[in-house]
């Protein structure tokens, strides 16, 4: 008997997502709607420069029913966001929310 575990990883990376307005946004969280697995954890990262340069914001816990990632910093204009699983469970995710606050300028 073979037993064959497949390891992959998974990237997924958005556009430069302004909200609408080139004011600063003051991000609270972000929540993703997935999958519940029974163990495992996506990395969210974020790009303020155009692709440039990436920082972590943190790992959603893949085996909670809508994961979230906290005290994610501020951003003017526009920022982009890139996910990424690397398990041997499948990852299916629909939407990344991302709840934040408008500054004034």
């Amino acid at each position: 008997i073979v037993s064959v575990v497949y390891f992959a990883t998974l990237s997924v990376r958005t556009m430069r997502i302004d909200m609408g307005t080139g004011k600063r946004k003051f991000v609270q969280y972000y929540e993703l709607d997935s999958d519940i697995q029974a163990s495992g954890t996506a990395t969210l990262e974020f790009s303020d420069d155009d692709y440039a340069t990436w920082t972590t914001a943190g790992t959603f816990d893949m085996t909670q029913l809508a994961p979230r990632i906290y005290r994610c910093g501020a951003f003017k204009g526009g920022r982009a966001h890139r996910i990424t699983h690397s398990a041997s469970t499948p990852f299916r995710a629909s939407t990344l929310t991302i709840k934040y606050e408008l500054g004034t300028h």
